[in-house]
């Protein structure tokens, strides 16, 4: 019997409500390609009953970075002068999304923005301006090219995806954002921080359900750095395996 790769929902992006157009940059699909999955781009659709259809035929769910913030209404704040761009569309989108997921225990990878979306979901809090909130030396927003490291994260967690596939407690990452994850949700665990004390890799804290974030953007390094690749690999796997289990499930019903 031919094995059928698993599919993979990717949220486009946006610039914001004054543009005409969805996005996604295509690092983030060679990777899932290249990975063995199929990438599906989803365009941002803000309605409850189409993200419960659409999760119907995925078997992971990959959340991308963006130009966009995440409204700080979602975790108790309110807007300070030094919020970027507003994008209601990616926001609602990520979070009906996200709703559907949980519920079929579908595996969840963001990246950047999705990282940071991921974790308000979950009860999380976000810092608006880091460079405004913890007058950072490090460099969070790099300038071009992006496929080079630019500051190191320390590893905090050997039981933990990121310490399994990098081997290391030092790592080398990029790094696009000026938002970051201040309260990392009760039901993740962190598994990476830079050394400013922002959280750039977590994951979920009681097993089961697959769930990793990353603030850096493996998308755009993974064809130069092995070990970036194996962040795709290693969700690919795991929707790989749902699938299978899913499959199962149905053949016996």
């Amino acid at each position: 019997m031919k094995e059928h790769r698993p599919v993979i929902a990717i949220n486009l992006c946006t610039k914001g409500t004054e543009e005409d157009m969805f996005y996604i940059r295509r690092g983030y699909v060679e990777a899932i390609m290249h990975a063995g999955g199929i990438p599906i781009a989803l365009p941002l659709v803000a309605d409850r009953s189409y993200a419960e259809e659409v999760i119907e035929f995925a078997d992971g769910v990959l959340l991308p970075g963006s130009l966009t913030d995440v409204d700080p209404k979602y975790y108790g704040a309110d807007l300070t002068v030094h919020f970027g761009i507003k994008g209601p569309e990616r926001e609602e989108s990520d979070f009906f999304l996200l709703e559907f997921a949980f519920k079929k225990k579908i595996p969840v990878f963001g990246i950047c923005y999705g990282h940071q979306s991921l974790n308000v979901f979950c009860g999380g809090a976000l810092y608006q301006d880091i460079p405004h909130d913890l007058h950072s030396s490090i460099q969070h927003w790099q300038e071009e090219p992006y496929n080079r490291p630019i500051h190191n994260v320390q590893v905090t967690n050997q039981d933990s995806i990121v310490y399994r596939i990098f081997q290391k407690t030092e790592i080398e990452v990029n790094s696009i954002h000026h938002q970051g994850v201040k309260t990392l949700a009760p039901g993740l665990k962190e598994t990476a921080r830079s050394h400013d004390g922002v959280v750039e890799a977590y994951e979920n804290r009681n097993g089961g359900q697959f769930l990793m974030g990353v603030q850096w953007h493996p998308e755009r390094m993974w064809r130069d750095f092995p070990d970036q690749f194996a962040l795709f690999k290693e969700f690919i796997t795991a929707a790989r395996n749902y699938r299978e289990a899913n499959s199962l499930v149905k053949t016996f019903k």
